[in-house]
C-alpha cells in the first residue's frame, strides 16, 4: 500500500468520524430541546409569576430573582476554569452542572417560605447558564461552520414547541389552583434531568488549560482583540435594552395596579407561547440568513423587530394589540437568540470559542444584573411606558453604532 493511499484512508476515516460526531450531537441535542423548553418556560416565566402571585414578593426580591441567572453568567469563567483545571470532557461538565441544577430545584418542592423559595430559585437560575459555554464548544468541535445555524435552529424549533406546550399546561394548572405551583416546578426538575442525560451522550473533547491560565484570564481578549471588544460592548448594550423590559412585561400584564390583570394562561400566551410560535416559524429562515449572509445585518434586522415590539407592547391596553406586539417580539427573538448563540463562532478561532464565549457570557451576566434593577427602578419612579421608551432608545443608539462600524466588523465574519 502506497503512502498516498494510507494518507487517503486516514483522511476518509477522520471525515467519517467527524460525520458520526455531528450526527450523534444533532440527535441528542434535539432531544435536549424538549427539556430545555420545559426549563425555559418554568424559570423564564413561572418562577417570577409564582413570586408575584403565590408569595407576593416585593420589587427588590423580584429584581434579585431576575438577576440571579446573570450572576451565574458572571461566574462562568470560574466554572469553566474548574472544568478545564480538571481536564474533563465538555459534555461531562455540562451534564454535571445541569444535574446539580435539577437537585437544587428539587428543594423548592419542600418549602412554603418566601426566603427559602428565593434562595433556591436564585441558585437554580445561577447554575442554569453554566453548561452553555461548554455547549458552544461542543458545537464548534462537532459542527462545520456552515451548518451550525441550520443544526441549532432545529434544536430551537423543538425547544420552542416544548415551551409552548409547557406554558399552556402549567398556565392552566395555575389558573385552576395556585397550589399546583409545586407540580409546575417539578416539571422543570424533569427537564433539567433530561438535559443532563442528553449532554452525557454527546461526543466531545477534553478541556485543556493553557499555561498561566486563570479564571478571568480570557478578559484580556477585550483589548488584545479590539474588534471583538467593540462588538461585545455594542452587542450587550442592544441586549440591555430588551432585558430591562422582560420582568416589567410580566408586571404590566398580571399586577393589578396597572389595570390589565391577565390570568396566568393569558400572560404565558403573550410572553412565551405566541413569541415562541413565531420564533419557531421563523428560526429556520434566521438560520439561513446567519449562514449565508452577514451576521451583523441579521442582528440589526432582529433589533428593528425588537424595538417595534417593545413600543407596541407598552402602548397597548387591549388583548388584540398585545398579541400583535407578541408576534413581532417572537420574530425578533427567533433571530436574536440564534445570532446570540452563534455570533461568537463567527469571530473566534475554532479552538478558542469557549474562551471568547466566556467573556461574552460574563458581559451578559453584568447586563442581566443591571437590567432588572434598572427596569424596576424606572418602574417605581415612572411607569411601564417610560421603561419601554428608555429601552427603545438604548437599542436604537447601539444598533446605529453597530451599523456605523459594520464594515470594520465584516472582516471577521467567517
Amino acid at each position: 500500500m502506497t503512502r498516498s493511499s494510507v494518507q487517503n484512508k486516514k483522511e476518509d476515516s477522520a471525515e467519517e468520524l467527524k460525520k458520526t460526531r455531528a450526527k450523534t450531537t444533532y440527535r441528542w441535542d434535539r432531544i435536549r430541546g424538549i427539556g430545555a423548553g420545559i426549563n425555559e418556560a418554568i424559570i423564564g416565566t413561572f418562577m417570577l409569576y409564582i413570586a408575584i402571585k403565590v408569595y407576593d414578593a416585593p420589587n427588590a426580591s423580584k429584581a434579585f430573582l431576575m438577576s440571579a441567572g446573570s450572576i451565574g453568567m458572571l461566574m462562568t469563567p470560574i466554572f469553566l476554569w474548574i472544568a478545564t483545571h480538571l481536564k474533563v470532557y465538555c459534555n461531562r461538565a455540562c451534564s454535571f452542572y445541569t444535574a446539580f441544577t435539577a437537585f437544587t430545584l428539587t428543594v423548592t418542592l419542600f418549602t412554603n417560605n418566601l426566603e427559602t423559595y428565593l434562595v433556591c430559585a436564585m441558585t437554580v437560575l445561577f447554575l442554569s447558564p453554566q453548561g452553555a459555554v461548554m455547549m458552544m464548544q461542543i458545537y464548534a468541535q462537532n459542527y462545520d461552520s456552515g451548518e451550525r445555524g441550520r443544526r441549532l435552529s432545529s434544536f430551537q424549533m423543538i425547544s420552542h414547541a416544548s415551551v409552548i406546550i409547557t406554558v399552556y399546561i402549567c398556565g392552566k394548572a395555575l389558573d385552576a389552583d395556585l397550589s399546583y405551583y409545586k407540580w409546575v416546578l417539578f416539571s422543570s426538575v424533569l427537564g433539567f434531568s433530561l438535559a443532563s442525560l442528553c449532554y452525557s451522550r454527546m461526543p466531545s473533547d477534553r478541556l485543556v488549560m493553557q499555561p498561566g491560565h486563570r479564571p478571568w484570564h480570557n478578559f484580556s481578549l477585550l483589548w488584545k482583540d479590539k474588534t471583538f471588544g467593540a462588538l461585545l460592548i455594542i452587542w450587550v448594550t442592544i441586549e440591555m435594552g430588551n432585558f430591562m423590559t422582560l420582568p416589567i412585561r410580566m408586571e404590566y400584564l398580571v399586577n393589578t395596579k396597572y389595570g390589565i390583570n391577565l390570568s396566568g394562561t393569558q400572560a404565558g400566551m403573550l410572553l412565551k407561547s405566541i413569541p415562541l410560535i413565531l420564533s419557531f416559524l421563523t428560526v429556520k429562515l434566521w438560520g439561513v440568513l446567519f449562514d449565508r449572509y452577514n451576521f451583523i445585518r441579521t442582528r440589526l434586522l432582529a433589533s428593528v423587530f425588537m424595538a417595534v415590539s417593545i413600543g407596541l407592547f407598552f402602548a397597548s391596553e387591549t388583548l388584540a394589540w398585545l398579541i400583535v406586539s407578541s408576534v413581532l417580539f417572537g420574530i425578533a427573538e427567533g433571530g436574536g437568540r440564534l445570532v446570540a448563540s452563534l455570533w461568537i463562532t463567527k469571530v473566534a478561532p475554532n479552538d478558542k470559542v469557549s474562551n471568547y464565549l466566556s467573556v461574552y457570557t460574563v458581559a451578559s451576566g453584568l447586563r442581566g444584573i443591571i437590567a432588572p434593577f434598572a427596569g424596576y427602578a424606572l418602574l417605581s419612579a415612572t411607569s411601564p411606558q417610560i421603561v419601554g421608551i428608555v429601552a427603545i432608545f438604548i437599542i436604537g443608539i447601539a444598533s446605529a453604532t453597530l451599523a456605523w462600524k459594520s464594515k470594520r466588523f465584516d472582516q471577521r465574519d467567517h
